[in-house]
């Protein structure tokens, strides 16, 4: 069925193998609580399960009522249950489904970024343990949105091949992509080339000769374009220097060979406070298999540098699980549920991205604040 043509509820209700249940003496409808539970976490009631389920019982009948509903038709689930009921969702069911309704749609003429990142689930560590489970997921630069995410165990599995799989999952080794220091590897970057993707990885100490002879390579070379931007909020003035080098002629060590490096860029970012006027200033690279264009460098250059900025739609994106929607403080016992949770908040987040909200916190205040005003809101996006 065509997403354009139905709702994310109604296929909710339809969705086969989503419900992991016995399908004797099942009890409360799979998609309604579902609703439930996520306009709960609309109207700010995340971070504590007791409060999400509180704002399900409260809102039971206002949404019964919105969905012409008879009241008792539909029951509320128990706080004891909630848990349990989490559990016996198919996580990569609703996957496909957040894909279908909410995920990003892959442009064919490879203008979009996507910024591949980890976020460990704090709420997911034991007593004891420093490590819980964690999410995946490559977003996408322009709008935030999450085009796709999966989930490891920090106690036994690596970011880097978890973020690895997934990319191979959705088949994006052509796609332009960026990633933190952490996953500069021989084996990312070699796939990227091979797959004629583009890949802008930071550069640092833990490719400690690559990170010294590129440093000294800015030192001994004339940078092939500059570029300088200010930003103004927040309380701060940030400056960024950004320069560019052709690193063709280089010589690599052969573990490299197949990377395809060819240019290096070098972030100079100075930042002031306002009120106490304290400064930091720090220095970072990034190495590239793209190449600029000599016939029209400046403005390639420039987009470049704005992607390598735009990189930080990844902790944008983190910001809201963590702050917006209080990920972290979110306790759970069960790996399914944390997961499970975890993947209600990305389509949501998505869900919301469409409007492009200038300020999400508070849009969930108005949610809070007018239940009306939300299942118009919602209706609007064929969620309901």
């Amino acid at each position: 069925m065509n997403s354009k043509e139905t709702t994310f509820y109604k296929e909710l209700q339809e969705c086969e193998g989503l419900d992991l249940r016995d399908a004797r003496g099942r009890v409360h409808d799979l998609g309604y609580i579902l609703i439930l539970f996520m306009i709960s976490i609309l109207r700010g009631k995340d971070g504590n399960m007791s409060s999400i389920h509180r704002g399900m019982k409260n809102k039971h009948k206002d949404l019964s009522n919105s969905l012409s509903i008879a009241y008792d038709e539909k029951k509320v689930i128990s706080r004891s249950y909630l848990p349990v009921f989490l559990k016996k969702i198919n996580g990569s069911i609703f996957s496909d489904l957040f894909e279908r309704f909410y995920g990003v749609e892959l442009e064919s003429e490879k203008q979009q970024w996507f910024g591949g990142d980890g976020k460990e689930l704090r709420g997911s560590i034991e007593k004891g343990d420093k490590r819980g489970d964690a999410i995946v997921g490559l977003v996408e630069h322009k709008t935030n949105r999450i085009a796709c995410f999966s989930y490891y165990s920090g106690k036994k599995e690596s970011e880097k091949t978890c973020l690895e799989d997934l990319i191979e999952k959705q088949q994006m080794w052509s796609s332009n992509l960026t990633f933190d220091a952490l996953h500069l590897s021989p084996t990312l970057t070699s796939k990227i080339e091979q797959s004629s993707g583009t890949y802008i990885i930071g550069l640092k100490g833990n490719q400690g000769i690559l990170n010294a002879q590129m440093e000294l390579h800015t030192e001994l070379e004339i940078p092939t374009n500059t570029f300088e931007n200010r930003e103004v909020g927040h309380g701060r003035i940030e400056e960024r220097y950004y320069e560019s080098y052709d690193i063709q002629e280089v010589l690599f060590d052969k573990r490299w060979s197949n990377s395809g490096f060819k240019t290096l860029f070098k972030v100079r970012r100075k930042i002031t406070e306002n009120k106490t006027g304290k400064q930091s200033d720090e220095i970072r690279y990034y190495i590239s298999n793209g190449q600029i264009d000599n016939t029209k460098k400046t403005t390639e250059a420039n987009l470049y540098f704005e992607t390598i900025r735009n990189h930080w739609s990844c902790e944008v994106t983190n910001h809201y699980r963590d702050v917006t929607l209080k990920e972290d403080h979110l306790k759970t016992k069960y790996s399914k549920v944390t997961k499970t949770v975890a993947s209600i908040r990305s389509l949501i987040i998505n869900a919301l991205l469409i409007n492009k909200p200038k300020n999400m916190a508070a849009l969930l205040d108005d949610f809070n604040d007018n239940f009306d005003y939300l299942i118009a809101y919602l209706k609007a996006i064929r969620f309901l």
